[in-house]
């Protein structure tokens, strides 16, 4: 994801599937989005 409205994007589509996800801020510059489905935890950084 390059740009904000990339990440809106794909926050938009986790809603809208309704899957939970939460916003952490792990370096300086960069944001993880965690994802939690049924048996499985995702980490996706920029």
């Amino acid at each position: 994801m390059k740009t904000i409205k990339e990440l809106i994007e794909f926050l938009n589509e986790l809603e809208t599937k309704n899957i939970y996800y939460r916003l952490n801020k792990t370096r300086d510059e960069s944001i993880m989005v965690e994802v939690a489905v049924p048996g499985q935890r995702w980490y996706v950084r920029n």
